[in-house]
């Protein structure tokens, strides 16, 4: 079965430079449509380096992966909610659910930093 849903990966607060990539990789994997860059601004990529891999290129130059940059939070949850993409925080939590639950609706993953999680500024939105 086929989701017909669109996939959206939310980056803001990854501190690590091979992380965001590695987060980008697994977007285009997954087939996200598109990814949402926060802020990030010491994250630059450009898709002719040679530390970027092959299938992150070939997405990007294809268009079947978009790059939408956002200086704000609010500007982002703005772009979401006007398109009415749900946002979900993943993060190791109790009351964690299956990635599932969320596939049928247009979804937007947010990732949680690599040290302290998903900031409580972007849950209270």
């Amino acid at each position: 079965m086929t989701n017909k849903n669109k996939l959206y990966l939310v980056i803001t607060n990854i501190s690590k430079q091979p992380n965001v990539k590695k987060l980008m990789l697994e977007a285009a994997a997954f087939g996200c449509e598109i990814i949402l860059f926060v802020g990030q601004k010491n994250f630059d990529l450009d898709i002719n380096c040679k530390d970027v891999p092959n299938q992150l290129k070939e997405a990007i130059a294809s268009n079947r992966l978009k790059i939408e940059r956002f200086e704000k939070w609010k500007d982002c949850v703005k772009f979401l909610r006007d398109r009415s993409i749900w946002l979900v925080g993943v993060e190791i939590h109790k009351d964690a659910q299956p990635i599932e639950a969320f596939l049928n609706h247009d979804t937007a993953f947010l990732m949680g930093n690599e040290g302290t999680g998903i900031n409580a500024n972007h849950l209270a939105d």
